[in-house]
């Protein structure tokens, strides 16, 4: 799990420390005490819109706040692609992994729709394509609403975990 805190200056590495011990972050942290690579890590690649106002952009876009936030990030140094690679697996839990890969594909079947030129050798496939987009995006609300619920569920001041109590399941007598 990752904490994302409202507040770009905050040393991603103070709010998660647990990453200092994972390569490839662990190799990352030695260079990147101040978490600006970090910051721009996830930016790139975390999902959640609430957290993450970055996500949205287009990724040249996302690519180019990094680059205004912290000049010295390199999107094509090995360490920080690994790092970005190794985001879901390592910072993201089954249900994020879940939403991110499927918004993922939802942008890019949305980004490529948008960029094809209707013409007569073409608009028949469009036209196919376009009628199984409310299955694919009934789909993605499923994975949503999920995320959502996960998120719900998992989120208390601190970032720790409801207590029973909190949870409704032990109710005081009185």
């Amino acid at each position: 799990m990752f904490t994302i805190p409202k507040d770009i200056k905050s040393n991603l590495w103070e709010v998660n420390p647990h990453l200092i011990y994972l390569k490839p972050f662990s190799q990352l942290y030695l260079q990147d005490k101040d978490s600006k690579h970090l910051w721009c890590i996830i930016w790139l690649s975390h999902p959640d819109e609430e957290d993450n106002k970055y996500y949205r952009l287009p990724d040249d876009e996302r690519l180019q706040v990094c680059m205004d936030f912290n000049p010295k990030f390199n999107v094509e140094d090995p360490l920080i692609q690994e790092c970005i690679d190794r985001v879901p697996d390592l910072c993201l839990d089954s249900v994020q992994q879940v939403y991110k890969e499927s918004k993922d594909q939802l942008l890019k079947i949305n980004r490529f729709l948008n960029k094809q030129e209707i013409n007569l050798e073409n608009v028949e496939q469009l036209v196919k394509v376009k009628a199984g987009m409310p299955k694919i995006f009934k789909e993605f609300g499923d994975i949503e609403k999920q995320f959502q619920k996960s998120k719900s569920d998992q989120r208390v001041h601190g970032g720790r975990a409801k207590t029973i109590r909190e949870k409704k399941y032990l109710q005081p007598e009185e």
